[in-house]
């Protein structure tokens, strides 16, 4: 009969972690004002976007906004990993932990870019502005209001982040749609 193994620390400390994260959440975020204001957030900015949106060029725009998504969210658990930020409130306890607003608000503002500036200077223009407005605006707003808290970084850093993450994100979706463009055009 086969021994059971102990389970490494590593995974007893992630268990307590994850148990007391949960316990953090009940007892400090779930159904408090924060929580409700990070509801209200996403409902909102997922309407307007859905009305700012242009229907005709949905699959390509669904694409680009999946994978601004996977950049942002990317780019957020490395920040909270490595300490450098931190997002008081969490909608759910577990990953992915849904407590950053800019999690949905830069894939939104970017596809809308991506969908009213098609030409690459005209889309690069843009990443410029929305970046300047969210990184110098926006997220000093959400620190201010207790939703986003700097802790080993400052907010200019993540203006040529966000800009190269946005840039990418367009050149990886163009380079899927040309793939998907060329494989029907040869008919396979």
């Amino acid at each position: 009969m086969p021994q059971a193994t102990a389970q490494p620390q590593s995974v007893d400390i992630q268990i307590r972690l994850t148990h007391d994260h949960i316990d953090q959440w009940l007892a400090e975020d779930f159904l408090r004002f924060g929580w409700w204001a990070l509801i209200v957030l996403y409902i909102v900015c997922a309407v307007v976007w859905w009305k700012l949106l242009d229907k005709r060029q949905l699959k390509e725009t669904i694409l680009f906004t999946a994978l601004a998504y996977i950049a942002v969210l990317t780019i957020n658990e490395y920040g909270q990993e490595l300490i450098l930020w931190d997002y008081p409130t969490d909608l759910i306890p577990i990953f992915p932990p849904l407590s950053s607003a800019n999690l949905l608000l830069l894939p939104l503002i970017y596809s809308l870019a991506y969908q009213h500036f098609p030409s690459p200077r005209m889309y690069s223009s843009a990443v410029l502005v929305i970046t300047a407005a969210f990184c110098f605006l926006v997220e000093p707003l959400l620190a201010w209001g207790g939703f986003f808290k700097l802790l080993n970084w400052h907010y200019w850093m993540s203006f040529p982040l966000y800009i190269v993450m946005a840039l990418l994100v367009r050149l990886l979706a163009s380079v899927l749609l040309n793939i998907t463009s060329r494989a029907r055009s040869e008919g396979g």
